[in-house]
Order: C-alpha cells, then structure tokens, then sequence
C-alpha cells in the first residue's frame, strides 16, 4: 500500500490536484463547486447528523 509523502494546499477553496513523487498531477484538479457527492452527503448527514459530519469534514451539510 502507497501512503502519501505530501498534500498542497490551494487558496481556491477546497480545489486541489493529486500528484505523485514527482509532482506530477494524478488526476485533473477536485474543485470545490463539484457536485457530484451530494446524494453521499445527504446520506451521511441522515445516518450520521449534521454535527458528526461537520466534525468530520469541516464543512457544514449542504
């Protein structure tokens, strides 16, 4: 199992590219706006509640 070495922090919100060892890009960039986990989500906030899925993100539920 591969652990990772390092994380970069952008200042475009929660915006960020994966890279490898030699920085280079994993995947295109996870953007902030992107929508697609909202049905996850709202599934966790269901099961687990508003309060343990801020803790756990940091983020409030949509």
């Amino acid at each position: 199992m591969r652990q990772v070495e390092a994380l970069a922090v952008t200042h475009q919100r929660e915006s960020f590219v994966p890279v490898d060892g030699e920085e280079r890009p994993l995947r295109h960039a996870i953007l902030w706006l992107d929508e697609r986990s909202r049905a996850q989500l709202k599934w966790l906030d269901r099961t687990f509640g508003s309060d343990a899925l801020h803790e756990l993100t940091g983020k409030p539920p949509p």
